[in-house]
């Protein structure tokens, strides 16, 4: 086997590089490439590197300024390609999705170590179930965000979801710091749904929001997704959190969700704690590697 890298990445390019990518899933079990990476594969923001055995591609990796992952095709693996993608690029911090044994091996040899870790957890069964139920305050109201849109108007309801996400992750590095423009970004797919967006209300005071994600067709299977969920300043300390999530939770069963699931950093011990006291149990773990 002959591999080469490169640095170019041509749209042209992109069913041969999702082919390696769905070949990476079905043999790991898990998908290489996060959502962000795969929407990036079109972003000239986004740097790329393609692995070739002769001229058929066989691996790339990726890097978005902050963080890099990246996929080798099962049968391209154990000849170094993964280490060539390494050098050209640079030894960025590296995602380990799974953080599969095999990955931590690589790590471990190129001198990483581990510097971040987010969790999925998941819901299913009786617990499900039980986590539908929910009440707020007097006072307090559940719009979604189209209903939110007709009352206050889209503008200021859009800047105030603004308000309560940035107050909500401040320290998040990429959730936090949102701009109009990454908010449509991030609404830029063809999954977004504005009836999937629920924001809680205090009169005309948005405290928070929980933001719901289908992945596919609810009642034939697809997982739903706590995708984002945060409560404002004006919504913290009121016993709100708890109940804004079982909201969201309760729109994706009423839709047919049997699986709901989302992802934690795993030092957000609060976070952690509320979740598992749902119901959520740790499924899968993600590592961010970075070099000594």
């Amino acid at each position: 086997m002959e591999l080469t890298v490169t640095r170019e990445l041509h749209p042209d390019q992109l069913p041969a590089i999702h082919a390696v990518l769905d070949a990476a899933t079905r043999h790991d079990g898990i998908a290489p490439l996060s959502e962000q990476f795969l929407r990036g594969l079109t972003n000239p923001q986004h740097h790329h590197f393609l692995l070739y055995d002769d001229t058929t591609i066989v691996g790339i990796a990726a890097y978005d300024g902050e963080t890099a992952e990246l996929a080798v095709t099962p049968t391209a693996r154990r000849h170094g390609g993964a280490t060539l993608l390494i050098d050209l690029m640079g030894h960025k911090p590296l995602w380990a999705h799974g953080n599969l044994q095999p990955a931590q091996h690589f790590a471990r040899h190129l001198g990483y170590t581990p510097s971040r870790e987010l969790l999925v957890m998941a819901i299913d069964g009786d617990p499900l179930t039980a986590a539908t139920a929910y009440q707020f305050p007097d006072g307090v109201e559940l719009l979604d965000l189209p209903t939110a849109y007709d009352r206050y108007g889209s503008e200021t309801v859009d800047q105030l979801w603004l308000e309560a996400n940035n107050q909500a992750f401040s320290w998040h590095p990429e959730q936090g710091g949102w701009d109009l423009d990454r908010l449509n970004q991030a609404r830029d797919t063809d999954w977004y749904r504005p009836d999937d967006v629920l924001t809680l209300w205090e009169n005309s005071k948005l405290l928070g929001f929980h933001w719901v994600k289908r992945h596919g067709d609810l009642r034939a299977g697809a997982k739903g997704e706590v995708y984002v969920v945060g409560l404002g300043d004006a919504g913290r300390g009121r016993g709100l959190g708890g109940p804004l999530v079982n909201a969201g939770i309760n729109r994706l069963v009423a839709e047919g969700a049997s699986l709901v699931f989302l992802y934690v950093e795993a030092d957000n011990k609060p976070a952690l704690r509320a979740y598992q006291d749902v119901g959520f149990v740790v499924v899968e773990h993600h590592v961010l590697y970075t070099r000594s």
